[in-house]
């Protein structure tokens, strides 16, 4: 398998794998981000009781946006141990690119076979990441937490998931003297999951923001 971190004008920061060059697909992303509808909330979650826009309700309020300014993305799906999601790549008619994973745990669920239950976290990633990537306002997003049992979904290890990219991470917060333990201990303190713990939509914001050096400053000063 072709290693996509090794090529020449390719770079990995916190997981988020992209071409050096982004200057022109990040115009056109900032562009198509300007001319996302709301997404219609057009299902509905009957343990919570709440509406919420489905997979197909963000396609249709982005598929003109992405289209418009050069941009395609690919989500292939990703089944692992316990957990499933996708692979995706925004593409750039430019050529230039951006990728990442979105995965969430796939516990078993009463009335679901093991391909349904990986269906469900596949369906779920691939509307989180859209949403994410060009900001679609979805509405209450609840609806993705609980399972077809009515029980919270069980939180995805990052360091057992993908040992590689906690690695990387690691690393990148030491460059700044930072540790593990001491963003954890931030984190926790304002009622947020542990950095291990954070969700695959939300990784690559998680990573932007721990590894700026003014993080550390702002935790060791013990400033809020």
């Amino acid at each position: 398998m072709h290693d996509e971190t090794s090529a020449p004008g390719v770079i990995t920061v916190g997981g988020l794998t992209m071409t050096t060059a982004q200057d022109q697909i990040g115009s056109a992303l900032a562009k198509a981000q300007s001319m996302v509808r709301k997404a219609r909330k057009n299902a509905n979650n009957p343990h919570l009781r709440n509406d919420y826009a489905d997979l197909g309700s963000v396609i249709d309020a982005t598929r003109g946006a992405l289209a418009e300014n050069g941009l395609a993305l690919v989500q292939s799906p990703q089944i692992g141990d316990g957990v499933a999601g996708v692979r995706w790549v925004l593409v750039h008619s430019s050529g230039q690119w951006m990728s990442g994973e979105t995965m969430h745990a796939t516990p078993p669920s009463k009335g679901l076979r093991p391909a349904q239950g990986d269906g469900v976290s596949i369906s779920y990633a691939r509307r989180y990441t859209l949403s994410a990537l060009l900001g679609v306002a979805t509405g209450d997003d609840s609806d993705g937490a609980v399972e077809s049992t009515g029980r919270p979904a069980q939180p995805v290890d990052v360091r057992k998931l993908r040992p590689d990219v906690w690695s990387d991470f690691c690393e990148q917060i030491g460059a700044n003297n930072l540790t593990c333990d001491e963003l954890d201990a931030y984190l926790t303190s304002k009622g947020r999951p542990k950095t291990y713990q954070t969700p695959g939509d939300r990784w690559a914001a998680l990573c932007r923001w721990a590894t700026d050096p003014e993080t550390a400053a702002k935790i060791h000063g013990g400033k809020s």
